[in-house]
């Protein structure tokens, strides 16, 4: 016989459950679906950050300092266990876990169960493809309320596809926007320019170098009193463009045997010493749908060639290693170098060992030519010259 309480009411909040794309969606989602899936006293979501701390954690109960009541609750909670000793299973009942007359004296009892209110719980428990912990959304019920049912608990089993899916694809946008803000992090500290666009060309990712350079491979001489903006140009749209198209002929089935066209390099009108590299990045096992791509550009050869090399060494420096060398090449001791920046003297000669070995410098007195390069090596990218 079909449970009456699937009917129209949950499948509504079905409906605005796969129309999350939010943490915070999820939870009021995922509330109201439970509330109209059977009575409950309160609900908890925690989602997976680090090892057991969740990224994201909401209760219906008020409680205080919310990451240390997950912590607090996973140290001693009967389904936190069920957890570690059981990768992959979906739903559990705590009563199925752990005695009545166990759990009533247990310091879970004493100190989570009791003072909030409630007796019973179970939990539908998400994991990745790899095994891997994902977060929880369990309900908890009172004493009048009574324990979740064989019945309930197949309604859970039943819905619990529905909660993996949004889960799972919560999971992989968090990555994906956690993968782009960091790459976002590394290209804007690059000194050499760059630029990162999709497969419709909207920029993605760029630095201050390669917005500079586009800046002057577009307006030439003009640039130097323009603000850099992200605008292609004529020339360098059509060169994606007609990338793609090349690429697209080649990846066609009937073209198998052609190897597939992956970049482009271009001179520039004005200074054929100033030059571009523009690469397509196909998609990735069906991650995306478009191609992406890649634009470098190339200072010209007559233009600072002593700059061009130290920008090109700079680029394999971190930060912390960059900070370390701008100082040391403006004549700072390493002891100076360790109280401007708060660090120690070790820590100064383990980032001066690496910038000699990644630059290939041998000795403080040579980083001294590096210097305008160090202070301001976004700021001197060619504008057409």
């Amino acid at each position: 016989m079909e449970d009456p309480l699937f009917g129209e009411k949950l499948d509504k909040a079905l409906v605005s459950l796969q129309l999350v794309v939010t943490p915070e969606q999820l939870w009021h989602a995922s509330e109201s679906t439970l509330r109209s899936l059977m009575p409950l006293y309160h609900v908890l979501l925690a989602l997976k950050g680090t090892r057991t701390v969740p990224a994201f954690l909401r209760t219906s109960l008020p409680v205080p300092d919310e990451p240390d009541y997950f912590r607090r609750l996973d140290a001693i909670a009967p389904l936190a266990d069920v957890i570690r000793r059981n990768k992959g299973v979906r739903v559990s009942r705590m009563s199925d876990q752990v005695p009545a007359i166990l759990l009533r004296v247990s310091p879970f009892y004493r100190k989570i169960m009791k003072p909030e209110g409630w007796r019973y719980a179970a939990a539908m428990i998400f994991w990745d493809r790899d095994g891997e912990f994902l977060g929880q959304l369990a309900i908890n019920r009172t004493k009048d309320h009574g324990d979740i049912s064989d019945g309930e608990m197949l309604r859970l089993e039943r819905i619990y596809p529905h909660f993996k899916a949004v889960i799972e694809r919560l999971s992989s946008s968090e990555s994906r926007a956690n993968i782009g803000r960091n790459l976002g992090k590394i290209v804007a500290n690059l000194p050499l320019p760059i630029l990162l666009l999709d497969g419709n060309l909207r920029f993605r990712y760029s630095n201050p170098a390669g917005l500079a350079a586009l800046s002057g491979w577009v307006h030439g001489e003009a640039a130097r009193a323009l603000k850099p903006e992200a605008d292609l140009g004529d020339e360098l749209t059509n060169a994606c463009l007609n990338l793609k198209a090349a690429w697209e002929d080649c990846s066609h089935p009937a073209m198998q045997a052609a190897p597939a066209m992956r970049s482009t390099n271009l001179s520039n009108g004005r200074n054929p010493g100033f030059q571009c590299t523009i690469e397509i990045v196909p998609p990735h096992d069906g991650a995306v749908l478009e191609p992406s791509f890649t634009i470098r550009f190339h200072l010209p050869q007559q233009y600072h060639p002593t700059k061009g090399r130290a920008l090109a060494a700079l680029s394999l420096l971190t930060p912390a290693e960059r900070a370390v060398a701008r100082l040391a090449a403006g004549g700072y001791d390493n002891s100076a170098i360790a109280a401007e920046l708060r660090v120690s003297l070790n820590t100064v000669k383990t980032h001066l060992r690496h910038v000699f070995e990644k630059t290939g410098v041998t000795s403080r007195s040579h980083l001294a030519p590096l210097q305008s390069a160090l202070d301001g090596g976004d700021k001197d990218l060619p504008n057409g010259h």
